[in-house]
């Protein structure tokens, strides 16, 4: 994962339980097997200077670059706000705004992790942890343009409570983690990985769950049990197979 870490436990799981507050305007093709192994090696933008981050890359689907801002917006004793903005080569603009536990002081930029196109849909979407790189966890969200705004698109697999893409490491006896490939006609799938140590921890063993870009979201497809050493689950804990811009 992208940055270093603070391994406070305390600080994490505080984070994790305080999602972000939105205050924003308010096909019948062969699916690959599921995967033991991923199809390629992740690639996580490179990191940005420290502060607010300004980036130029197609998120409306139209081809053309759009303006994307992530900014703080102001600070208190215990919570940062902070703005994400896309203004489109249209001129179409929309926002929505984070407010998240200040414990330190962090720049917006600890957020950002870059844009990819994650989804089924024209267009990049844009990736924030809402986490920060703080304690040994990630909240990764993704923001989409659809219908002309800013909208959260859930993770595969996700809950209505916490639609953000999981991951974690096998020093911790788990393996969870994702990768992303095309099929036939440009159809995107995810493979969700969640495995757990055995007691020796040298193999993990557990899930590989198959989803494919259906209309507005992630639909199952099936789910193959699978048991991997160590190397191997070490591999899936990223985000597999995306090109960052």
């Amino acid at each position: 994962m992208r940055g270093s870490r603070v391994t406070t436990a305390v600080l994490g799981a505080a984070l994790l339980a305080a999602p972000a507050t939105l205050t924003a305007p308010t096909a019948a093709q062969a699916a690959p097997s599921a995967m033991t192994a991923p199809a390629a090696a992740a690639a996580w933008a490179k990191p940005v200077p420290k502060g607010d981050v300004t980036s130029r890359v197609d998120v409306d689907g139209d081809g053309r670059g759009d303006l994307t801002t992530f900014r703080t917006i102001s600070r208190d004793q215990e919570t940062a706000r902070y703005r994400l903005t896309v203004r489109t080569s249209r001129g179409k603009t929309s926002s929505l705004s984070f407010a998240l536990p200040d414990y330190l002081d962090q720049p917006a930029s600890d957020f950002w992790v870059g844009a990819t196109g994650i989804d089924g849909v024209r267009g990049n979407e844009i990736v924030l942890d809402l986490i920060g790189g703080v304690g040994d966890a990630t909240d990764i969200r993704t923001y989409a343009w659809r219908n002309g705004k800013l909208v959260l698109v859930p993770a595969a697999g996700s809950s209505s409570r916490f639609p953000n893409w999981p991951l974690m490491w096998v020093d911790f006896g788990r393996a969870t983690g994702f990768t992303f490939s095309m099929g036939k006609s440009g159809i995107r799938y995810v493979t969700k990985h969640d495995l757990k140590a055995s007691r020796s921890g040298r193999t993990f063993t557990g899930t590989n769950t198959l989803y494919r870009w259906s209309g507005n979201g992630w639909r199952k497809l099936k789910t193959t049990k699978v048991s991997v050493n160590r190397k191997v689950a070490s591999s899936y804990t990223d985000l597999n197979g995306l090109t960052w811009r």
